[in-house]
């Protein structure tokens, strides 16, 4: 039975090399691209043929698929056979569409009645256009006797990735009387070694036999990826042909999960004028396949204006586990909230979703934000970020522990604003509607760029009954430049604390008039900084003992708005000196009472109708005699605030405690002791400072200090 088409499985042993190619014209080679040259030739340098074989197709292979139309050119040579008497061929070119790799070459075998032997003839590749020549020359052997044809059983077959190995069968038409061995080749879409292997180059058919198997082994992997096609090829056979079904393609089936992809974080920040955001998308295992990951934008920040970013969708080679978007910050100049960038993950294709499929980008403002009188006064509130919310000022505010003091001091506020380190409250709105009693060695700053309302009392007063100490009381009583307030000698009274442009009364002198009494620290013309009243000093000692403590200074707090304060009807803010204590042992001097502290508002308006303001000294104690104790100095009373704070009084002989500032209102000198033993009383504190850029007077508030200044 003549076989009227014979095709031969070839193998090409493949090379590459990397050159500049595409075609100008028929021959030439381009300069305009560059990539892989793919080689072009036959599997091997024979054929086996008889005269049954008829029109025989013999593959002309590339090494690789080509974006290109590939061809090249075949002849052939009689070497002992004979053209149009032993074979016919059209000599011409072998043409190879882009993406395939095979090829045909046809050649006729032809029969005649002669008894000859085996005849050849060469066949030879040349001229490639788009390709480089590998193996260019096959010699077709015409049989003189009629040979067995040796296929596979089957054209495919299916398996798991799981599965350890496959078995497709060969065959021969008839048995032969010797054995029969065919070469094997591997190729297809699955990578030999990768995805699978042969376990021998070689089938064998025993004589007399007409089947065997070949092994084809599977190798898995943990990729997800595409079923892929491993491709089994018989290649020339000793004493038979290769027929027609020459190739079994066994398709690998694919058992791994698609990966997931997620952002490696859901948050992260950048400064205005940085200059990139780096956001990773990562896969959790590799894949086998070419991912795409789209992602959506939101948030506040607006694309264009405010940032770039790299154009949607992320694309994951097979492999890479991990893939980069870019944003590019774009800086102005607008004082503004800091922004975000939301960039969310869509459905991917060849994978799912992770957990992290969101992430927001916090851009934040560079521009300083400011609050107060203007840039170079020292008493301007400036951040690098806008408040973070409303704040609520509580019942009790220690400046040094506070959680809703700022981290940082405001820009610069300690180096070329030269303020002492502060506890400032940031907000964008602030209310105060009950009783806040401050403490703590940090003056408070309340600063906000919406409105501040206090309809309740603010008190960074120090006041001896209820033994609190105003916000900001330096501990060595009186910071540089004022001079310290003096100590009484034995049994004379102390100096209490001046400051603010109205100095504190002297102490009494003790013993009659032996012991001078101590003196007033001195006033401060215009204060340039933050700070509290200046403390008094303790009486003169006897016999070892001291006197009472000295009234502490009144603290000091700076309020500032953007746009507006309000203090309610009976509201109240006071920072006034302490009075001093009493002491116990005999003739000690009376001890000094403390100034009233700093008290400053600023917004563009100002409502403080029925609010009560007051920076009043405490009073001095009372000199003790060798009979009695004397008595304390009184604290101010914010419900009288023209009222000075009485010096303790009442012990015969023993010189009584001078006044407090208040009002219009001197503080008073101690009085000295009369007769021996008795001892001077304590000088009555000084005034504090209250300034603001609106008349607080006329705006209809009650206001009592040293120094009252509208600025």
């Amino acid at each position: 039975m003549q076989r009227a088409l014979l095709v031969l499985g070839l193998v090409l042993a493949a090379t590459g090399c990397k050159q500049v190619f595409g075609l100008d014209e028929p021959g030439h080679m381009s300069d305009a691209q560059v990539g892989t040259i793919p080689s072009i030739g036959f599997a091997g340098p024979t054929t086996l043929t008889d005269e049954m074989s008829g029109l025989v197709m013999i593959p002309v292979l590339l090494s690789e698929p080509s974006e290109f139309e590939v061809s090249v050119a075949y002849s052939a040579t009689d070497i002992t056979a004979t053209v149009t008497e032993d074979y016919e061929i059209e000599t011409g070119r072998v043409t190879i569409p882009p993406g395939q790799q095979t090829g045909q070459l046809e050649i006729t075998i032809l029969t005649d009645i002669m008894s000859e032997q085996d005849e050849t003839v060469e066949l030879r590749l040349t001229d490639p256009r788009q390709a480089v020549l590998a193996l260019d020359t096959n010699i077709v052997t015409i049989s003189a006797n009629v040979l067995p044809r040796i296929t596979f059983a089957t054209a495919t077959s299916n398996v798991s990735e799981a599965s350890t190995k496959v078995t497709p069968m060969v065959q021969l038409d008839v048995a032969s009387p010797v054995a029969i061995t065919a070469n094997l080749s591997a190729s297809g879409t699955a990578t030999s070694g990768t995805d699978f292997s042969l376990t021998s180059t070689q089938v064998t058919i025993p004589a007399g036999q007409t089947t065997a198997l070949v092994e084809v082994n599977i190798i898995g992997d943990t990729l997800d990826e595409n079923d892929e096609d491993a491709v089994v090829t018989l290649v020339n056979a000793n004493a038979a042909i290769v027929g027609t079904q020459s190739t079994h393609t066994v398709t690998i089936q694919d058992n791994d999960n698609a990966p997931t992809a997620s952002f490696s974080t859901t948050s992260s920040s950048i400064a205005e004028n940085g200059t990139t955001a780096t956001l990773t998308v990562n896969l959790n295992t590799a894949s086998g396949m070419m991912i795409t990951v789209p992602y959506t934008l939101g948030g506040t920040a607006a694309q264009g204006m405010d940032y770039s970013i790299t154009t949607s969708p992320l694309t994951f080679t097979p492999g890479t586990t991990s893939q980069t978007i870019t944003v590019t910050m774009m800086d102005d100049l607008v004082d503004e909230a800091n922004e975000t960038v939301i960039v969310t993950l869509g459905t991917p294709t060849n994978a799912g979703l992770g957990a992290n499929q969101m992430h927001t980008l916090t851009i934040t403002d560079d521009e300083v934000t400011c609050v107060g009188p203007g840039a170079g006064n020292a008493f301007n509130v400036c951040y690098d970020s806008q408040p973070a919310g409303p704040a609520t000022l509580p019942a009790s505010l220690n400046t040094d522990t506070y959680p809703g003091c700022m981290a940082t001091q405001p820009v610069g506020w300690t180096t070329t604003q030269a303020q002492v380190a502060a506890c400032v409250i940031w907000a964008t709105t602030v209310t105060g509607s009950t009783t806040t009693t401050v403490t703590g060695t940090r003056p408070l700053v309340i600063a906000a760029t919406g409105t501040i309302n206090i309809t309740g009392t603010l008190d960074v007063a120090s006041k001896r009954v209820a033994g609190t100490i105003g916000p900001g009381i330096p501990s060595n009583g009186c910071e540089a430049p004022l001079s310290q307030p003096q100590g009484g000698v034995h049994g004379a009274g102390g100096g209490p604390g001046g400051t603010f442009m109205t100095k504190g009364g002297n102490g009494g002198s003790g013993d009659n008039n032996q012991n001078a009494g101590g003196v007033a620290a001195a006033a401060q013309s215009m204060p340039t900084y933050l700070r509290a009243g200046c403390s008094g000093t303790r009486g003169g000692p006897s016999f070892g003992m001291n006197a009472g403590n000295p009234g502490y200074g009144g603290g000091a707090v700076y309020i500032a708005s953007s746009t507006s304060i309000t203090l309610g009807n009976n509201s109240e803010i006071n920072a006034s000196g302490q009075g001093a204590t009493n002491g116990t042992p005999d003739n000690v001097g009376g001890s000094g009472g403390g100034s009233g502290g700093m008290i400053r508002l600023y917004a563009p308006a100002m409502t403080v109708t029925g609010a009560t303001l007051l920076a009043n000294g405490g009073g001095g104690a009372e000199g003790n005699t060798d009979v009695g104790n004397g008595q304390p100095g009184n604290d101010p009373n914010s419900n009288s605030p023209s009222q000075p704070a009485a010096g303790g009084a009442g012990l015969a002989n023993g010189g009584n405690g001078g006044a407090g500032f208040a009002g219009m209102t001197a503080a008073v000198d101690g009085v000295n002791g009369s007769g021996t033993d008795a001892a001077g009383g304590g000088g009555g504190g000084g005034g504090g400072y209250i300034q603001s850029n609106v008349n607080l007077a006329a705006g209809g508030a009650s206001v009592s200090a040293g120094s009252i200044v509208t600025q």
